[in-house]
């Protein structure tokens, strides 16, 4: 008999089951259940990937070419414009006044660069070319994160690979389309869907999508479980050893203050 194929998608679960993350997405129930982070967590722990590519863009970003084309079309105001010169306002300040172009260059790259750093993945700096080129970085590291998210990598089988794997699902696959809703189809044997009926009558697609979905929903419930528990023994421990540090210091004050009082003149 040939395998049960489902499909699941942000309408498979209920509101409570996607209430479990943060996002809200049921891409997140899936990764869960395999005891994977959130799209969230993938991201939160991978921010120095991200931050490296978009370093690289500001440090190959060409910001004296910009700083000019600025000045001379208006966007800034020039110091010295030159009037009386054929020149250009930014040219004009860059070969007559070099030392306040680069001062005020220098003032304006800073500025830049605070604002790239402000807001990753919304760039709104003064620049409107560097700003397409930090978002074109931004969703090229962003898209390659969410593949190995997915996919895996040469160290990682992915979510999806998690999933086959700790649920015993014959294939998993995913489609993330451009302007359509993600699914995720699961390929499940008629034995594990028998298995999960406990002798009832041969299982029906119907009965693979609501196993597979009850599956995904409690499995991710008690992995969110299993974690706020270790959350919690974490947190009680960081203030066990912090109480104890602060008696620490405390005793050696103590300490510290007897040993003066204990200096008396002979």
């Amino acid at each position: 008999m040939d395998n049960h194929t489902v499909t699941i998608d942000q309408d498979t679960f209920p509101a409570e089951t996607l209430a479990l993350t943060d996002s809200g997405h049921f891409l997140d129930i899936l990764a869960l259940s395999a005891q994977c982070w959130t799209e969230n967590e993938m991201m939160d722990n991978n921010v120095d990937w991200l931050d490296e590519n978009i370093d690289t863009v500001l440090k190959h970003y060409n910001f004296e070419s910009a700083f000019i084309a600025a000045l001379n079309s208006g966007a800034l105001v020039c110091d010295k414009p030159g009037k009386d010169s054929d020149l250009l306002p930014g040219a004009f300040f860059a070969l007559n006044h070099p030392e306040n172009f680069a001062e005020s260059l220098e003032v304006w790259t800073d500025e830049l660069k605070e604002q790239a750093n402000e807001c990753i993945g919304q760039y709104e700096t003064d620049d409107e070319k560097l700003n397409a080129e930090l978002l074109d970085a931004y969703d090229s590291v962003t898209e390659d994160m969410l593949h190995d998210w997915l996919h895996g990598d040469r160290d990682t089988s992915g979510v999806l690979g998690r999933a086959r794997s700790t649920h015993g699902f014959e294939k998993v696959t995913m489609d993330r389309s451009k302007n359509t809703p993600d699914t995720v189809t699961i390929e499940v044997s008629p034995e594990w869907v028998d298995e999960r009926l406990d002798g009832e009558e041969q299982g029906t697609q119907a009965d693979a999508l609501r196993l597979v979905a009850d599956l995904l929903a409690y499995e991710a419930a008690k992995y969110v479980k299993k974690e706020q528990g270790k959350r919690a023994e974490r947190r009680m421990e960081r203030e066990r050893v912090a109480k104890h540090q602060a008696e620490r210091v405390a005793s050696a004050a103590a300490e510290r203050v007897a040993q003066l009082n204990a200096m008396k003149k002979a």
